[in-house]
């Protein structure tokens, strides 16, 4: 079984964990799989402007979490 909040390819904690399962889908699909959100729609079943806000709001989350630290490294 995979920790979904580990450290990314990158090194970096992607926080995979604390996302919701369908926005997780879409971005473990696009990043992991390398598809496209055209592509990501045609095996998910799911219209385009799902994948897109799913994949918007996933990766806007993080961003969430990190408040005035997010700030301080800029």
């Amino acid at each position: 079984m995979r920790d979904r909040g580990a450290a990314g390819p990158h090194g970096a904690d992607t926080g995979e964990g604390s996302l919701p399962d369908q926005q997780r889908l879409v971005l473990e699909t696009a990043f992991h799989e390398d598809l496209t959100q055209s592509q990501i729609t045609e095996r998910a079943g799911l219209p385009l402007g799902t994948v897109k806000s799913r994949t918007r709001r996933g990766l806007m989350r993080p961003e969430k979490r990190s408040g005035a630290d997010g700030e301080a490294r800029r």
